[in-house]
């Protein structure tokens, strides 16, 4: 099924000379906060551990199909436990979505991943190329991560990115025209990221706040003497 799917797109890359940038924004956002930050106490157990991270696409001109790749770095004890599947239902007619949880990179083949390390999870997030009917400008709701939580440690970014011959939009180049791009300068592509924030608890945030303040009476007499 990947292959297919990577081969329509890379064909449909061949019409992109000469057609007009888009302005498309990907947005990931804790579905309990709306936003892209959550703070949670240590050994999160609400809904089992396990929270939503929703990502958005917001785009102005007509489109027919996208593909992103979502980064989860494993050192900060978070984990992708599943994918709520997009119903495209609503925007298509038709309902589909494919993707790939279990994604794994060759991190030399792929030069945007310069800088990562084997210690993240790669998740694939990729409609089926539509085409006509187009779906209109607007945001859509295009994928859901189920993220478990409950061994997160310090703070976590989690990012969204293009990679070149995997991901990308299909977009209405202005004509009726069917284009692909993998570029996101040309696509004038926003590919946000998510903070997840570990606080201590209450009773931990006082001994630490006192702790603090003995420490600043100590420093104060030792400068007097």
């Amino acid at each position: 099924m990947r292959c297919s799917i990577a081969s329509s797109l890379v064909i449909a890359l061949l019409a992109l000379a000469g057609s007009a940038a888009a302005d498309a924004t990907f947005s990931l956002r804790w579905r309990d906060t709306g936003s892209r930050s959550l703070a949670i106490l240590p050994g999160d157990a609400a809904g089992g551990g396990q929270r939503q991270l929703d990502l958005y696409l917001e785009i102005d001109v007509l489109w027919a199909g996208h593909g992103v790749t979502v980064a989860v770095p494993e050192a900060g004890g978070v984990s992708v436990d599943g994918i709520q599947l997009w119903d495209s239902s609503e925007v298509f007619g038709d309902s589909f979505f494919c993707c790939d949880p279990s994604l794994t990179l060759d991190l030399a083949s792929w030069p945007q991943l310069d800088g990562f390390s084997e210690a993240y999870s790669f998740i694939s997030l990729m409609s089926i190329p539509h085409g006509p009917p187009w779906a209109a400008p607007g945001e859509y709701l295009v994928g859901t991560l189920d993220v478990d939580t409950s061994s997160a440690t310090g703070a976590v970014e989690i990012e969204s990115m293009f990679l070149a011959g995997l991901d990308g939009l299909l977009v209405d180049d202005g004509t009726g025209t069917e284009v692909f791009s993998d570029d996101a300068t040309f696509l004038n592509a926003t590919l946000g990221t998510a903070q997840l924030f570990i606080v201590p608890e209450p009773a931990t945030a006082v001994l630490l706040a006192g702790g603090l303040v003995a420490l600043g009476i100590t420093r104060r007499r030792s400068t007097r003497r």
